[in-house]
């Protein structure tokens, strides 16, 4: 017998099966190969990271996404460098929480959802920022499409994503964390 799943059984005409073949159809995408797979993951990435910064868009609001942006241009080394406070103060809840008992899970959550709101408030102001700085005259859901997709892209990108990943991210979430997500580009110096 010859049995094959997922694909189809070839065989070189001179070859014999004694007894029965039987072959199951394959997944739509085993026969794309790796390089398909790959763009199919960073179409995924660009899709989610597209939709997310349109949702945040459509929910914080235009005012608190420029607010962002102008966070970044502005600030840009501080929040760096507040990224980095951001991180470190992350590291020290999810250790606090760890020691929680019960309360684990829940305070763990809770973190983790707060960083998520913050990384996507500041991932959106960032797109913002870097949407305006490619084309002047777009407006400013073009812009923060545009900046998202090149955001997208440098971090999709293998061994270049070691450098904008985490740039990309601690300009985020510092923004976001200077800026009181988007309340004003000054936040947390009047609240310190």
């Amino acid at each position: 017998d010859a049995v094959a799943l997922g694909g189809r059984i070839e065989r070189d005409s001179q070859a014999r099966v004694a007894r029965e073949t039987f072959s199951t159809p394959g997944f739509p995408i085993a026969g794309i190969g790796l390089a398909g797979l790959m763009l199919f993951g960073l179409l995924a990435f660009a899709v989610v990271n597209l939709g997310l910064v349109l949702l945040c868009y459509a929910v914080a609001g235009r005012q608190r996404v420029h607010t962002v942006a102008e966070t970044v241009r502005q600030h840009g080394l501080i929040a760096l460098l507040a990224g980095l406070a951001g991180v470190a103060g992350v590291i020290i809840l999810y250790v606090i929480a760890s020691l929680a008992g019960p309360a684990t899970p829940f305070m763990a959550t809770v973190v983790s959802f707060v960083l998520f709101i913050a990384l996507v408030v500041g991932y959106a102001g960032l797109s913002t920022w870097i949407g305006r700085g490619l084309a002047h005259t777009t407006g400013p859901v073009a812009a923060l499409l545009l900046g998202a997709l090149v955001v997208t892209i440098l971090q999709a990108i293998p061994v270049v994503n070691l450098v904008t990943l985490p740039i990309f991210m601690l300009l985020a979430l510092g923004s976001a964390i200077m800026s009181g997500l988007g309340a004003a580009p000054n936040w947390l110096s009047h609240q310190i």
